[in-house]
């Protein structure tokens, strides 16, 4: 999942409900732009258009649509940012053994 696709759905998480032409004045970003992460979020069940919204105005995405996160998608969320955490810890962890092999290695030719 893209940077991009994991700060729309902290948006979502934080608001709930937003609409594509919110998004793109939160993010500042151009609405036509927006569009296509919008309707992967969607495609992926991520995000849906909310419930009232879409009985009264149907089921087509427009910039007005209001959008809300799924369960599936706050679980999305919170696995990548586990798994992008993890992947820091390690690399972070990786560096520190080859600095402590190197420190090792040379002083083993001098002292």
């Amino acid at each position: 999942m893209t940077d991009e696709l994991i700060s729309i759905l902290e948006l979502f998480k934080e608001r709930r409900s937003l609409s594509v032409y919110e998004l793109s004045v939160l993010k500042n970003t151009d609405m036509l732009k927006t569009f296509d992460p919008v309707n992967w979020l969607l495609d992926k069940q991520y995000i849906k258009i909310e419930g009232n919204y879409a009985t009264l105005h149907g089921e087509d995405l427009t910039p007005k649509t209001k959008l809300i996160i799924t369960t599936e998608g706050e679980l999305a969320l919170n696995q990548e940012i586990a798994s992008r955490k993890r992947l820091k810890f390690s690399e972070i962890r990786a560096w520190i053994t080859a600095i402590v092999a190197v420190a090792a290695f040379v002083k083993s030719f001098f002292f």
